[in-house]
């Protein structure tokens, strides 16, 4: 079989979106059920030391349309370097946040600060 790009889309067609699962929505996004904290998009809360931001933007598919059951995860340091380091209540350096009907989402955290690992490393 040809391993040409043109070959093969035009033998095989494009592939289809699609996502993986089954997934069971109240794990992966609990706030909508009444759930956990962590589905609430704030990493940092008020209080945390650091310089506060938000992050906001669209979730939308290959069409542009919004993807109004996307569900979105970060993974960050707070202002040392460090991640989810004890002695920094409020900072988790982790969140989860769904989107809205219309693909929006909003995250509350503060700026990171540079990791101490080496280049391309963890």
């Amino acid at each position: 079989m040809s391993t040409d790009p043109q070959t093969v889309e035009a033998t095989l067609g494009i592939t289809p979106s699609q996502t993986i699962g089954p997934f069971f929505a109240y794990a992966l996004t609990p706030r909508a059920y009444g759930g956990s904290e962590l589905a609430t998009g704030i990493v940092a809360a008020e209080g945390v030391a650091g310089e506060r931001i938000r992050i906001v933007g669209t979730v939308s598919d290959g069409d542009g349309a919004p993807v109004g059951d996307a569900m979105l995860e970060t993974w960050q340091a707070d202002t040392q370097g460090r991640y989810n380091a004890a002695g920094n209540a409020g900072f988790t350096g982790f969140g989860r946040i769904e989107a809205t009907a219309e693909g929006t989402f909003q995250i509350e955290t503060i700026r990171p600060g540079p990791v101490a690992a080496p280049d391309g490393t963890m």
